[in-house]
């Protein structure tokens, strides 16, 4: 029954034969039945065979094409830049510049992991966008962006409130400065710009006592940034609170170094 069936498989006949025409017919055959490993062996084998020819710009497309369904993203997105250096004008450019970028974002890592195919993969997307404005992947590729974006700043504010648990509250002042000036539409902004203050004001309260006004004071701009940006945040009261006792503190530090 197995036997039958393979000699009644139309795309595995043509790929049988020693005919160029037959294998390309067998290649786009196995490609439109997305059977792309077996697609990809064939338009790889043709490309050799139609190197100098008219022919390679759509064996070349189709065969970049075939690894990306078949999710090998490296392979992919060498061969779609290579195609689109290639063939800059070619009927399949467009969509071959936005599968470079989807093939970084097909690599790219979950959150806590290495970004750098992230990066990539909105590199790529925005280039797509300046190349093509209004092209037929823009929705497409500005939904990507945000999204990889958003992972991008889920990250830094992870690795920030990391520092902050863990009590190192210095690394913490940094990583939140950073967290507010790369991600200016994270939605985690408010929540990294109290605890960017509340960072502050710990690192200040366990620095030794000649150091702790200095730090109050940088605190203080912290909170007062927080109040100005979010006078009705979720955080209020408890920046309130902490800064009536950073005020305190400062007070008494002010007046222990007049009595000096």
């Amino acid at each position: 029954m197995t036997l039958a069936l393979a000699a009644c498989d139309p795309c595995k006949k043509l790929a049988k034969s020693k005919s160029v025409a037959d294998k390309d017919s067998a290649a786009y055959c196995y490609f439109h039945k997305k059977q792309y490993e077996s697609a990809g062996i064939l338009f790889e084998e043709l490309m050799g065979l139609y190197r100098g020819t008219e022919k390679l710009e759509k064996t070349m497309f189709h065969y970049a094409k075939s690894k990306f369904k078949n999710a090998e993203f490296i392979t992919s997105a060498y061969y779609f830049q290579e195609f689109v250096l290639q063939y800059p004008l070619g009927k399949y450019t467009e969509e071959a510049t936005y599968l470079i970028a989807m093939s970084h974002y097909g690599m790219s890592n979950v959150h806590y992991l290495d970004q750098s195919d992230t990066y990539k993969a909105i590199e790529f997307m925005q280039l797509y966008l300046q190349r093509y404005p209004g092209g037929k992947y823009s929705s497409e590729a500005e939904k990507y962006i945000e999204e990889m974006r958003l992972k991008l700043a889920y990250k830094a504010f992870r690795l920030a409130d990391l520092y902050y648990r863990m009590e190192n509250y210095k690394s913490a002042v940094v990583a939140f400065k950073n967290v507010l000036a790369d991600h200016p539409q994270s939605p985690y902004r408010e929540e990294a710009a109290f605890k960017l203050f509340k960072s502050c004001y710990l690192y200040a309260k366990q620095s030794v006592k000649e150091k702790q006004l200095e730090r109050y004071q940088s605190a203080e701009t912290y909170y007062l940034r927080y109040l100005d940006r979010y006078p009705e945040g979720k955080f209020r009261r408890e920046a309130e609170t902490l800064y009536a006792d950073m005020r305190d503190r400062m007070g008494k530090l002010v007046a222990a170094n007049t009595e000096r």
